[in-house]
């Protein structure tokens, strides 16, 4: 699994499992755990070569290349289309089942390869912080937003999704409060300066800059055109006089929508 597609021979199989504490029949072994493993996953599942064995399983059957994948697709989506980015993530970090690779973490390679499933591990939550505050969610994902800063207090980005949710969620001040914080963190724990968009961030909240908050007047049009849509569904059925009266209250509806984004 770390290294998918590649021939890995049976000395570093032997290296992985024991060390440099062999047992005689070493060799038998690898042999045995390879024809268990080709039981489990399918005959065809590993390949025998003069070099070594190559697992051949399609990678949409290798968790973590479907998690890489699915956070890959979710970062390109998420400036155009927050909700599914978000339904692709939600899919994603149920692959997520602990630590991974925690059976060979002695093994350098499977250190690195789970330090770098980790960071992705992290990106995803970070990403789906961001799709559900550019989908207009920010009240329901402060506690997750929170609860990622707590994780990971030097991660920048945390904060800044943080400070984002507090304050269109009407709460300047801890927005305010989480910036501070954060510099706070970055001085005591590595004597470094934030990113310049804490710096820019910060200047928004302090002016209440409308720029903060594009997210929540674009989840309020597709509402909007959500509901038009139910709606016209639901009229098909309904009598001359209700598909006329639904019409005007939806029309009303969409010119408030109108005027309240025209005055923010």
């Amino acid at each position: 699994m770390v290294h998918p597609g590649d021939v890995v021979s049976a000395d570093v199989l032997a290296d992985v499992l024991w060390g440099d504490e062999l047992p005689a029949s070493w060799t038998k072994i690898v042999q045995g755990c390879v024809v268990r493993l080709r039981k489990a996953l399918g005959n065809r599942s590993i390949e025998t070569s003069p070099r070594g064995y190559r697992l051949t399983v399609p990678p949409d059957e290798i968790d973590a290349q479907r998690f890489e994948r699915a956070v890959e697709r979710a970062g390109v989506l998420v400036a155009t289309d927050a909700e599914r980015a978000a339904a692709v993530l939600s899919g994603a970090l149920r692959l997520w089942r602990g630590r991974p690779l925690i059976e060979v973490e002695c093994w350098d390679a499977a250190r690195i390869e789970a330090a770098r499933l980790e960071e992705l591990r992290q990106l995803a939550q970070e990403t789906a912080v961001e799709a559900a505050l550019r989908s207009g969610r920010h009240s329901s994902v402060l506690g997750r937003a929170q609860a990622l800063v707590a994780e990971a207090p030097l991660r920048e980005r945390r904060s800044i999704l943080l400070a984002t949710a507090q304050y269109r969620s009407g709460r300047q001040a801890e927005a305010l409060d989480t910036v501070l914080r954060l510099r706070a963190v970055l001085n005591r724990e590595l004597g470094v300066d934030p990113v310049p968009e804490i710096d820019e961030l910060q200047e928004a909240i302090l002016r209440q800059d409308p720029a903060l908050v594009p997210a929540a007047a674009d989840a309020l049009m597709f509402l909007a055109e959500e509901v038009h849509a139910a709606a016209r569904l639901v009229d098909r059925s309904g009598s001359e006089e209700q598909r006329t009266a639904t019409a005007k209250i939806l029309a009303d509806a969409r010119h408030s929508i109108h005027l309240l984004l025209a005055d923010a």
